[in-house]
């Protein structure tokens, strides 16, 4: 030491000195929620809890909870209070929960007296991967709201999480009986997930809500990446609603806080709130603006709005993302978003709701999916603000059967406000100026009285324009069909990667694109599905994953039945919005004696059995299939009778076993390769 501080005199300057290498945290395991909660609140951790179902059912967990929200402009500093169950409050931690599922007794939402997060996150830069939670029964919260999981906390990442939600009233009747202060009986919501802090990232989550409340919502949130997530509500029509005896809508003789004021026949209505949904501020943190969301594939199904932005503002994006079964609306963004590379339906509701007058230079790049349905909605889209470019492209498997028309000058919101308050005007709520919309469908257009120098070319007929100085240029003629043969891209993993696309191309004469990797999940796939498979604009994808999925015994690699369904599910929407079709395969055969001599058999056990586990992604699969009708290649069944196909190693296929496998899959594929038919659109 004195050597060293000699020379540094010496030299007239202080030498660096190395930083002493941190260790890496030691990975903790615990097997109770006792431990997880103890472990919640520590910094710098590496958590893994043992897989398996935890039952929470014990109140003697409840937390109340104050978390300091930062000063809002002209308020006094605040804090957020709110009770819990589970609380994360550690920084720069690490929670491995795959294959964890926490299954909460929803007669905990009655022993809290005040708002309840159940899960709450407010540490900072804390990742929680692989967990599930369901709730068991049906009882409300006590009263106002309730959240499963609430993100308050800054950098935080949720990945591969699913959330099952039960218990809220009313249930069963979406917004008719009202949704906040109009409402006609007590509210006691449920949302699924809501992000409230900065730099969060929703990643692989899937939301099953039943339950009155959103699914993903933002409320002063900062920065939030929302990608590779599937949410799903659950639809119910009027006509069920009115032949009811008793219950909430009984009990208010069927009235509507909605136009025309009571529950109609006829209409078919989500029974949840919206699936991505951001508010304009979050009390929750001192009132602070919601800003900077971007949304990249992700699918929302059966709720009341697919993706509902248009309360935020900043940089606002949704890409490849698809919004199919939604009751009020599609999609909705502020000025200045985009929309790129989606696709939806309006089976039930408009694809595309702009309803803000003042919303100004939205760009929007959609797909109208050609899903028929009992229930039509009065308008394809509702257009209003200033400066937006628009474009509707046609699903070329075919349109919708119901010509609904596209209408500038006019929204939902707008028939609520005047239904509210009949002094209001159309002029008072609508208005579409300067705006440029390609309609490459067929659908009709009205133009309203508030339409002004907007420029349209359409396909679709111009029923009415009573606006002023609007311009319809000719559309010009479509380009020229390709002239290159079809291609078939076969998606998968190793069994993929071994060669079987080489002998189908063959089999088939055409183009077929290889793009399986070794070792890949369902999980992995999707990240790379963008530029390796729909890019390429393929005209039949060949989705066979599962082998990896089912690996119980590689935690980190293993995706749940649940989950690996849920990507499926995005893969297929995805593939949709691209006018591919699509054909499922299960996971073939497994020799058990050379697999488990690279394996721990006895994992496999605990969870019931390599066959048993197996059979569970094979069942997925062939219901998938018939849910969808989309073509399945039952590879279990058709190569138990083919013992040449299988390699040593218990998993791969022989050079004989890649066509055998391509026999099978052109089975199905060929018929498809004539028909430009896209696959079912309503996942």
């Amino acid at each position: 030491m004195k050597t060293l501080s000699l020379l540094r005199l010496l030299l007239g300057f202080a030498l660096p000195v190395a930083p002493a290498l941190a260790a890496e945290p030691a990975t903790v395991v615990i097997d109770s929620l006792a431990a997880l909660g103890e472990n919640a609140a520590r910094s710098h951790a590496r958590i893994k809890m043992k897989p398996g179902v935890y039952l929470l059912n014990d109140a003697t967990m409840l937390r109340s909870a104050e978390i300091k929200h930062p000063e809002a402009p002209g308020k006094v500093a605040g804090q957020y209070s709110v009770n819990s169950l589970l609380h994360f409050t550690g920084n720069d931690s690490s929670y491995d929960l795959t294959d964890v599922t926490i299954e909460i007794d929803t007669r905990l939402h009655q022993a809290a007296r005040g708002a309840l997060d159940k899960i709450l996150v407010s540490g900072q830069r804390t990742a929680i991967t692989g967990l599930t939670v369901n709730d068991l029964g049906d009882t409300p919260p006590h009263k106002g709201g309730l959240r499963m999981l609430h993100v308050i906390g800054d950098g935080n990442t949720l990945k591969n999480v699913t959330l099952r939600t039960h218990g809220s009233a009313p249930y069963g009747y979406g917004n008719l009986l009202g949704k906040g202060g109009h409402a006609l009986v007590p509210l006691n919501k449920q949302s699924c997930l809501l992000i409230t802090g900065r730099d969060n990232r929703i990643l692989g989550t899937t939301v099953i809500a039943r339950t009155f409340g959103h699914g993903i919502v933002m409320q002063g949130a900062v920065n939030t990446l929302i990608q590779d997530c599937y949410v799903e509500g659950e639809m119910r029509s009027t006509d069920d609603m009115l032949k009811e005896t008793s219950g909430p809508a009984h009990s208010v003789s069927f009235q509507s806080d909605y136009p025309p004021g009571r529950i109609v026949p006829g209409l078919m209505v989500a029974l949840s709130e919206d699936g991505v949904r951001a508010y304009p501020n979050g009390s929750q943190v001192g009132g602070r603006r919601t800003e900077n969301i971007t949304v990249v594939n992700c699918t929302v199904k059966n709720m009341r709005s697919g993706f509902d932005l248009v309360a935020a503002r900043g940089a606002v994006r949704v890409t490849g993302s698809t919004a199919i079964g939604c009751s009020e609306k599609g999609y909705s963004i502020p000025s200045g978003g985009v929309i790129e590379r989606c696709a939806g339906d309006a089976l039930y509701a408009p694809l595309l709701s702009l309803h803000d007058k003042n919303g100004r230079d939205c760009r929007i790049d959609l797909t109208l999916l050609g899903t028929s349905g009992n229930f039509p909605p009065a308008r394809l889209a509702e257009i209003n603000g200033t400066g937006h470019r628009i474009v509707i492209k046609p699903d070329p498997a075919g349109e919708p059967s119901q010509a609904r028309p596209i209408v500038f000058g006019d929204s939902f919101w707008a028939d609520v406000q005047r239904f509210r308050d009949p002094t209001i005007t159309r002029e008072d709520s609508t208005g579409a100026r300067g705006i440029e919309l390609r309609n490459e469908t067929a659908m009709p257009l009205v133009l309203g009285k508030t339409a002004h120098d907007c420029v349209i070319t359409t396909r679709g007929k111009v029923l009415r324009d009573d606006g002023e100085n609007n311009r319809f240029p000719a559309m010009s003629p479509p380009a020229p069909a390709s002239k290159s043969p079809a291609k078939v891209v076969c998606f998968g993993d190793s069994i993929t990667k071994r060669g079987y696309p080489d002998e189908l191309g063959k089999r088939l004469g055409v183009a077929t694109i290889n793009a399986g990797v070794g070792g890949n999940t369902t999980t992995a796939g999707l990240k790379r599905m963008q530029r390796e498979v729909l890019d390429l604009k393929p005209r039949v994808v060949v989705i066979f994953f599962g082998t990896n999925d089912s690996r119980v015994d590689a935690p980190k690699i293993h995706v749940p039945v649940d989950h690996y369904v849920a990507n499926l599910r995005q893969m297929i929407t995805r593939c949709a919005a691209i006018q591919a079709r699509v054909v499922l395969c299960t996971v073939p055969p497994i020799n058990p004696e050379p697999y488990f001599q690279r394996h721990v058999q006895a994992v496999f056990d605990e969870a019931g059995g390599l066959s048993k586990i197996l059979d569970g992604y094979r069942a997925a699969v062939r219901r998938l299939g018939t849910e969808l009708d989309l073509p399945v290649v039952d590879l279990a069944q058709q190569l138990a009778s083919e013992p040449a196909w299988l390699s040593a190693d218990g998993v791969h296929p022989t050079p004989a076993g890649n066509a055998i496998l391509a026999k099978l899959i052109a089975e199905k594929v060929s018929p498809l390769l004539g028909s430009r038919s896209a696959p079912h659109a309503n996942p």
